[in-house]
Formats: structure tokens, C-alpha cells, sequence
């Protein structure tokens, strides 16, 4: 039964997560977790230091393998997909930045992996900026910038 439907189906839309269990070598660190976040509403984890919080989320964004259990999003079954096919992102509490790399740059990052064309790139990067209220910070260095202006650029790359 899936729990947060009415009969017992499994959603159609949200974060389904069931019976999941991660093992670090033989240690057990999750369990069989349960829960179901419905699309729009919003989850808060929360616990003592070294209870598994930053385990259950990397496990969820596919960064840790998981021994058993089901993760659906949005209806489909992404357990078994790589992090980057997953359709999220996992910003840890320290922005992963490139130190030697302007926000620009950063923020162009992946873009460049894919090879996308310059122009595109550009605009891209631009309107992401944009969208970060990060535009006048573009040449900067992540040694010049706040927190919260890092975890922004780490968000827009």
C-alpha cells in the first residue's frame, strides 16, 4: 500500500519514497525509510548529527547506491537512474565551487561539458544569472562573494 493515496496506488506525481535501505560496507545507516511528499508541498529532514539526514538525501539524488527500495518522482521509477538523470539537484551545505573560475564560469560549467555552442551558452548562462540575481557578479571569484551568493551560483550550475 502507498501511503498518501487513497486506494493504495502509487502516486502520480511527488517524491515516493519506499523501503529504503543504504549500507555503508556492512554498517546499516537507513532502514526501510518511508514517506511520500506530494508535488507542491515541501519535507523538512531533520535530526541528530550523524542520524542519516545528508545520507537520505544523497541516496534520493543518486549519489549514494541504495541497497533496496523504490524512489519515484513525479510517477516514475528513478531508483536505478545515474544522479544526473534523475531530474534534481543536491546542493550540500558548502557551495562546491571552482575557486580559480569567475561565477560565470561556474555557472557555464556543465554547459561546456556539453559542448553548447558559445552563443547559446552565453544567453543561457545569462538568463541564469538573471534569474539568481547574480547578473552584476558574473566576473567574480567565489573568494569575493557572501554565502548565500555562492550557494546561488552552485544552484545555477
Amino acid at each position: 500500500m502507498w501511503e498518501g493515496s487513497m486506494d493504495g496506488e502509487r502516486p502520480s506525481s511527488g517524491l515516493c519514497v519506499r523501503d529504503l535501505t543504504v549500507k555503508f560496507h556492512a554498517h546499516l545507516v537507513l532502514d526501510r525509510v518511508r514517506f511520500t511528499v506530494p508535488d507542491g508541498q515541501v519535507l523538512a529532514v531533520n535530526g541528530a548529527s550523524g542520524c542519516g539526514k545528508t545520507t537520505l538525501l544523497r541516496a534520493v539524488a543518486g549519489l549514494l547506491p541504495v541497497v533496496t527500495g523504490n524512489i519515484q518522482l513525479a510517477g516514475t521509477e528513478i531508483t536505478h537512474l545515474t544522479a544526473h538523470r534523475r531530474g534534481g539537484i543536491y546542493l550540500s551545505q558548502e557551495p562546491l565551487l571552482f575557486p580559480h573560475l569567475s561565477v560565470f564560469g561556474n555557472v557555464a560549467f556543465g554547459l561546456r561539458l556539453r559542448h553548447v555552442r558559445r552563443r547559446e551558452l552565453h544567453m543561457r548562462v545569462d538568463d541564469m544569472l538573471a534569474q539568481l540575481d547574480l547578473q552584476g557578479l558574473a566576473s567574480q571569484r567565489p573568494d569575493q562573494l557572501s554565502g548565500g551568493q555562492k550557494q546561488r551560483v552552485a544552484f545555477g550550475r
